[in-house]
């Protein structure tokens, strides 16, 4: 089920274009009429339409969605309303809709009819539709080397779209994936993030130079943005094609991913990565920490200066297995699509 049938712009994420003013021309339509939400849309407005003795009535409960997603529309279609309010009110859409199936179910568990089986499906499709309209609008916020990204990802991979839901979450400072055993979840920073500022002279340029074979100096901040955003898509890449299709259930897959996960930590001086690491480099590089304090740290790094013992960690993360992986999913798709990727 794609997003709302009825909408006046197909969001559908497609393949990359041929050449870059295609894909500006793309773009600025997609703008134009870009999904959005207001503010004065409420959940409450949803519950009060989607009444508990209407799940048994199939013909008004459809009806009643309908008219909910004629009033979604004209509210997406909205030009002036914030992304980030639109994707929060999104999100409590779904979760209203699942709270109506669970009520569902524990009301009429018992009964088989074809209307209780219709109205309850009823629901799932419009929560489907719900989930990717949020889902859209996030990469549709988060600008166009992220669209750019995603419909590269598309093209080669089409199976990873099924796997990835997206999320936005305002107190990050990057993307970031989360696994989980049903999928995997892209935690989405939002377009005016500071992270990907401060990444541009950052030790990101000297490993995208090694991985992309340019000059690191050339590399710009679009670029530098549109591979953070790939290597978190990479990190499903690696579980989707290394783990859930090797193993007979999700579950799993999931637990062979954490134990794999577990174990190569095992190979850092400190066995922690990501935003965990980010706060102890910064409380050691601000003297709050030092490495003679740190626990189970071996004693050849507790006497290293702070700076290098950090590169020397950094360094040993990227050459963890799933980091690589990551690396490596992020260079080969930019490396298939650098005319689009190529931007300024």
């Amino acid at each position: 089920m794609e997003l709302f049938e009825k909408r006046k712009t197909n969001y559908e994420f497609e393949p990359p274009f041929s050449n870059i003013e295609e894909f500006k021309a793309r773009e600025q339509s997609l703008q134009a009429s870009r999904l959005n939400y207001i503010k004065q849309y409420t959940t409450e407005t949803f519950e009060d339409i989607v009444k508990d003795s209407d799940l048994l009535r199939p013909r008004l409960l459809d009806k009643k969605i309908n008219y909910l997603e004629e009033k979604y529309i004209e509210i997406l279609d909205n030009p002036d309303i914030p992304s980030e309010q639109k994707i929060v009110l999104l999100e409590n859409s779904e979760t209203v809709i699942n709270f109506k199936l669970r009520e569902h179910n524990e009301k009429f568990h018992s009964k088989k009819e074809n209307k209780t089986i219709k109205s309850k499906n009823s629901l799932k499709e419009f929560k489907e539709k719900i989930r990717n309209a949020r889902k859209a609008e996030i990469l549709l916020s988060s600008g166009e080397e992220i669209l750019n990204a995603i419909r590269a990802v598309n093209t080669n991979y089409p199976e990873i779209q099924k796997f990835i839901d997206f999320k936005l979450d305002t107190s990050c400072s990057r993307p970031h994936c989360l696994y989980k055993p049903i999928n995997t979840i892209i935690r989405m920073p939002g377009e005016n993030s500071s992270f990907y500022r401060k990444e541009v002279n950052g030790s990101l340029r000297k490993m995208m130079e090694e991985y992309l074979n340019i000059d690191k100096n050339e590399i710009t901040e679009s670029q530098i943005k549109t591979f953070i955003f790939l290597h978190e898509v990479g990190h499903a890449y690696d579980f989707i094609y290394n783990f859930i299709s090797e193993y007979s259930s999700r579950k799993e897959a999931y637990e062979k991913l954490l134990e794999r996960n577990k174990k190569s930590l095992q190979n850092l001086p400190i066995q922690k990565k990501g935003e965990d690491f980010r706060k102890i480099s910064q409380n050691l590089k601000d003297g709050v920490l030092k490495l003679s304090e740190i626990e189970g740290l071996e004693e050849k790094y507790k006497n290293m200066d702070v700076n290098s013992f950090i590169k020397l960690q950094n360094k040993m993360i990227r050459e963890l297995p799933e980091e690589r992986i990551a690396n490596e999913f992020a260079a080969e798709i930019m490396s298939n699509y650098w005319d689009i990727f190529n931007l300024k």
